[in-house]
Formats: C-alpha cells, sequence, structure tokens
C-alpha cells in the first residue's frame, strides 16, 4: 500500500497542500510552524478520524474557518482507493471510501496506520509489536 496523492484543505496551519509523495521512501522538512506534523497529522486523520494528538476534530480546523478537508488517494494490493473526509464546526464528520459514505470502522481497515513516530519515540501504535518506524508506516499487506 502506498499513498499516490494527499491534499489537505484548511487543516491548522495549512491552506491548501497537494503532494504526490514517492512509493518508498518521503522527508518531509521545513521550518518551526510550517505545518509538517500536521501534514502527517491529516494523514492519520484519514485512517481513525480522529488526531494522534488526542485533541477534539474541530481543533485541526485552520483558526477563522469553519471546516478542513482532506482527500487521501492510495494504492493498495493494486486498486485505486479515494478517501475523502470533512469536518465542519456546525455539522458531524463526513467519511467516503470511493465515493461512498463508510462507517470509522470500515475506514480504519482501509487505511490502517500502525505507527506514527517522530525520530525513536513512538507516538502511536496499533499494533502490540514493538515499531522502530519513522513518521508514518503503513502496511504493504491488507488485514484479514
Amino acid at each position: 500500500m502506498y499513498i499516490k496523492q494527499y491534499s489537505a484543505f484548511k487543516l491548522r496551519s495549512i491552506n491548501l497542500a497537494t503532494l504526490l509523495p514517492s512509493k518508498h521512501v518521503n522527508i518531509i522538512v521545513g521550518n518551526n510552524n510550517a505545518g509538517k506534523t500536521s501534514l502527517i497529522e491529516g494523514i492519520y486523520y484519514c485512517s481513525a478520524l480522529k488526531s494522534f494528538k488526542g485533541v477534539p476534530s474541530e481543533t485541526l480546523i485552520q483558526n477563522t474557518e469553519n471546516a478542513f478537508k482532506l482527500l487521501l488517494k492510495v494504492v493498495k494490493c493494486g486498486d485505486n482507493i479515494n478517501i475523502y473526509t470533512e469536518k465542519s464546526l456546525s455539522s458531524s464528520k463526513i467519511v467516503k471510501v470511493n465515493e461512498k459514505k463508510v462507517t470509522a470502522k470500515t475506514l480504519l481497515l482501509t487505511l490502517p496506520c500502525i505507527a506514527l513516530s517522530f525520530g525513536i519515540e513512538n507516538i502511536i501504535i496499533q499494533s502490540s509489536e514493538p515499531v522502530s518506524y519513522t513518521h508514518l508506516t503503513l502496511p504493504t499487506t491488507p488485514y484479514v
């Protein structure tokens, strides 16, 4: 599984960003408060519908705005999958996989984030196995 395209709109400090990452290794660099962590947080949100920081989803919305939107295009076992999420201050979360509304459980099975790490300290682990990955790790095989 790999991310083919990622777009974030009004996510924290990010007005609009679209990335076309490599299949293999990607390094995100930038000044403090440039949005590096927000980019990773958006990818995690597309899997778990929550922040890995444990803050309410509403805090991910850019100041003075009413909503954020995320679009993640992934390739999983040769299949193209489009994940769209939106959270506004006035309504519940909108979650679609390939333009079909889905539950949070279905979303997590579609794009399972195993670990988010900064340096050598793991931030979140959704697996019982110890990991030492850098930033975001997506499995190469689907869960059964």
